[in-house]
Parts: structure tokens; sequence; C-alpha cells
């Protein structure tokens, strides 16, 4: 029997929520990645799995748990490789590859960069991303497993550091506070306050230090590396409308 567009759309939308959930728990269960470091297989798997994703989501004839079995079985398969590669080294070498020096002393290895299938011109682009123009200047270039370089400059052309002049900076006090969030959108994250070592009340006597004197007109509070706090307050519209809330402190 021919289905009404109705109750197409009703199926498309129960199949779309019910796969974004479980895209969600696939995910999470896989481990987290920046994407600046997954390798190309990670890459295909990512998109293997959002394609069988999609066409649960938009195929009304197709019964759900076809595809929710589909995708519980290639992420088992996702998870045991990640446990392999976790704990084996030669099947990590295998499945997700090894480093490879592509630059020795100023001179490009053509060819390692022929085992990658990496050309001259992607690893002048790479070095010019770090501002490196002239290749003479590398000691060394490992080409990592996700295509990424890493270079170390030889010793005339790295900058200088405070140990190379013998100098010993003071530790900074506001060390835990550095990037770290307390206050975002008027509501006091408690878990990363806690991890600071600041108390509820230090945080306010800091606020009105900066003229602020409730956590609700501010946007983001967060440390700075010298220890002090950076504060952005809300737009004034927005704090006229604080005046009928409850207090968050």
């Amino acid at each position: 029997m021919e289905r009404s567009a109705g109750e197409i759309a009703l199926i498309i939308t129960v199949n779309t929520s019910v796969s974004y959930v479980f895209l969600l728990f696939v995910t999470r269960m896989l481990g987290r990645k920046d994407i600046s470091q997954l390798t190309f297989f990670d890459f295909v798997n990512a998109i293997t799995i959002g394609s069988i994703i999609a066409n649960i989501a938009m195929d009304p004839d197709s019964p759900m748990w076809y595809g929710i079995l589909s995708t519980a079985v290639w992420g088992a398969w996702v998870m045991a490789t990640n446990l392999l590669t976790l704990r084996s080294l030669p099947a990590r070498k295998i499945i997700d590859g090894e480093p490879i020096v592509v630059i020795h002393n100023g001179k490009i290895l053509e060819e390692n960069l022929g085992r990658r299938y990496y050309n001259v011109n992607d690893v002048l682009m790479q070095l010019r991303n770090e501002n490196i123009f002239d290749p003479k200047q590398v000691e060394l270039a490992l080409m990592e497993a996700n295509g990424t370089l890493s270079i170390l400059k030889k010793s005339q052309f790295q900058n200088v550091t405070n140990q190379d002049i013998n100098i010993s900076p003071k530790p900074q006090p506001g060390s835990l506070l550095a990037g770290m969030e307390l206050i975002v959108d008027g509501q006091v994250l408690r878990k990363n306050l806690r991890f600071s070592g600041l108390t509820e009340e230090e945080l306010l006597k800091r606020l009105a230090a900066q003229g602020v004197n409730d956590v609700r007109e501010v946007l983001v509070a967060a440390g700075l590396p010298d220890g002090t706090l950076y504060v952005d307050k809300k737009k004034d519209g927005e704090r006229e409308g604080l005046k009928n809330q409850d207090k968050l402190l």
C-alpha cells in the first residue's frame, strides 16, 4: 500500500531522530580525535558510518534496524581495530602507518616521499605553512601517519629560548587558571572553578574588582597565564533582563 506524504514525513522524522542519537552514541564509543589527527583510514571510516546513518534517515522503505545493525557491526570493527593498534605495535605500524623521514640535513629524500605518494610540491607547501621557505634550514622533517609534517630546524635557525641565554623565568602563580573558563553565558562552571583552586567568594571578589556585581552579567570569564581574570560582559540590553531572574550564587 502506497504511503501518504504525511506518513513518509513522519517515518523520515523518526528515522532521522533515532539516527542522530545512535550516531552520537557510536562516535562517543569510538573515541575523540582532532580532525588534523585523523589518518586516511579514520577518515574513510567516518565517511562510511555517516553514509550508513544517512541511508537510515532518508530511506522510509528500508527497516531501520538494518541500518542500525550495519552501523553497529562497522563500529565494532573500528573499535576492535583501535584496540588492536593500542595494544600491538606491529599492528599499529601496519594499520596506522609510521613516521617517515622526508628531509634530512636540508636534503629532500625523494624515495621516501614516493612511499607516501607525496611529491616535492606538497612538502614545500607544508614547509611554507611553517614559515620555512628554504629546505636547507631543516635538520629533520618527518611525515606523520596523518600526512602532516613535523619539522626540526637546524640549530642556527631555531628561536632563542630562555634556557639558551640562562634565564630562569619566574613561575606563574596562576598557571592553573590559564585558559580555564570559569563563567560562560552567566553560569559558573563549578567543576572548572574547583580545578582552578578558586572559591566562589574569590571569584566574586575578582569580578567585583572589574566592576561586575552579578555573574549573570558575564558572557565569559576565563583565566589568563599571569593569574588574572579575563571578563567580557554581556550586552547592555541583555543585562536588563537579569533583574527578574533568580541569582545563581
